[in-house]
C-alpha cells in the first residue's frame, strides 16, 4: 500500500476511530489526501467535515498538518473536490453561517484559494478556528472583508435561503427595459446580485443586478412610500389595497444603480422590519465596504425618512 495513504489511514484510525475507511466514498477520499500530502508531512488533526457546497452520499476530510490546511470531499464517481492552502498562504480563517441560524462552517481564504466546510455547532467551529491560531495568528484574527477583492465575496454574509423571501413580490419601477410593473415575482439575493423572476406560460420574466452595478440597497417600509406620491402612484392595484388595509404588511427594497437609477421591488407579506433583519448582514457588509472605498468628499448616500443607510443601520431624522 502506498505510504502516504497508510499515513491518513493511521490518522484515522487514531483520530476517527468511528469512522469506517472501507466505505467507497471515504475510501476515495482517503486516496485523494494521500495525493495532497508531502515527503515527510505530519498530520496534526484530521476531522470528518464535507466540503461547502455540500453533496449527498459524499465524504468530506479536513486534515491540519504541520505545513498546510487541506479539504477533500469525495462522493464516486464523482471528481473530488481537492484544496490545499499552506500554512504559510493563509490570509484568514472565519466561522461562517451555513444555512439556518444555528449551522455553522469555517472558511479559509488564501493566497490563490478558497475553501469552506461544514462543522455544525458554533461552539464547535469557534473551537476549530482558535486551535489553528497557534499555525496561522495572523490569518486567524484577519478580517476578511480585507482579503477578498470585493464586498460580496465575504464568507460571512448570511445570504437569505433560496425561496425564504417569498414568490410574491413586485417589480414597481426603475428600469428602462422593463418600463411596467410585473407581479408574482420570486425574490432572490446571492452573492451573484438581486434577481426577480417569474415562471409562467409565456416564458420566463427576469430581471437581473448583478452587485457591480448596484452602488446603495434601502429597505423602506410603508411611511416612506407615503412621502413618495410618485411611487404610490406607481404601485401596482394589489398593494394599494394592502396599503389601504388596517393592518398594513408591506416593505420595499430599492436598489440604487450606478448610474442614479433607483430600482424598487415591494412585497405585500413583508414588513419593513421583517426585511432589514433578513437583509442585515447584506447592508453591514456592503456599506462597510462601499463606505471605505469612497474617496474623501465623495457624495454619500441620503437616506429617505426611516429608510436603512447602506452601512445597515437605522437613520434619524434630520440626519
Amino acid at each position: 500500500m502506498e505510504p502516504r495513504r497508510l499515513i491518513v489511514e493511521d490518522a484515522i484510525a487514531e483520530m476517527l476511530p468511528e469512522a469506517n475507511p472501507t466505505k467507497a466514498a471515504l475510501s476515495d477520499a482517503i486516496s485523494h489526501a494521500a495525493c495532497l500530502l508531502e515527503d515527510d508531512e505530519s498530520i496534526l488533526r484530521l476531522y470528518q467535515w464535507p466540503t461547502l457546497p455540500r453533496r449527498e452520499r459524499g465524504a468530506g476530510l479536513v486534515l491540519v498538518t504541520d505545513r498546510a490546511l487541506m479539504s477533500v470531499d469525495s462522493r464516486p464517481p464523482d471528481a473530488a473536490r481537492c484544496h490545499r492552502i499552506p500554512v504559510s498562504e493563509l490570509r484568514a480563517i472565519t466561522v461562517i453561517p451555513v444555512g439556518g441560524r444555528h449551522l455553522t462552517g469555517v472558511a479559509a481564504l488564501g493566497e490563490h484559494d478558497t475553501v469552506e466546510f461544514f462543522i455544525g455547532y458554533r461552539y464547535n467551529a469557534e473551537s476549530f478556528v482558535e486551535e489553528l491560531r497557534g499555525c496561522a495568528p495572523d490569518a486567524v484574527g484577519a478580517d476578511p472583508a480585507a482579503v477578498v477583492a470585493h464586498w460580496w465575496d465575504d464568507p460571512r454574509i448570511a445570504w437569505p435561503r433560496p425561496l425564504s423571501l417569498g414568490a410574491r413580490w413586485e417589480y414597481v419601477s426603475g428600469l428602462a427595459e422593463f418600463p411596467g410593473g410585473q407581479s408574482g415575482l420570486r425574490m432572490d439575493l446571492s452573492s451573484t446580485g438581486i434577481a426577480a423572476t417569474r415562471l409562467g406560460a409565456g416564458g420566463v420574466f427576469r430581471i437581473a443586478l448583478p452587485w457591480e452595478r448596484v452602488q446603495a440597497l434601502r429597505v423602506e417600509g410603508a411611511r416612506q412610500m407615503e412621502r413618495r406620491p410618485t411611487l404610490t402612484r406607481m404601485l401596482p392595484v394589489g398593494l394599494i389595497g394592502a396599503k389601504r388595509r388596517k393592518n398594513l404588511t408591506l416593505g420595499l427594497v430599492v436598489a440604487e444603480l450606478n448610474d442614479g437609477d433607483e430600482v424598487i421591488f415591494a412585497s405585500p407579506r413583508h414588513t419593513e422590519s421583517e426585511l432589514r433583519s433578513a437583509l442585515s448582514s447584506i447592508l453591514a457588509a456592503a456599506g462597510s465596504s462601499t463606505l471605505a472605498l469612497q474617496p474623501p468628499g465623495a457624495r454619500r448616500l441620503t437616506p429617505r425618512g426611516d429608510a436603512f443607510r447602506l452601512i445597515g443601520s437605522p437613520t434619524t431624522r434630520g440626519s
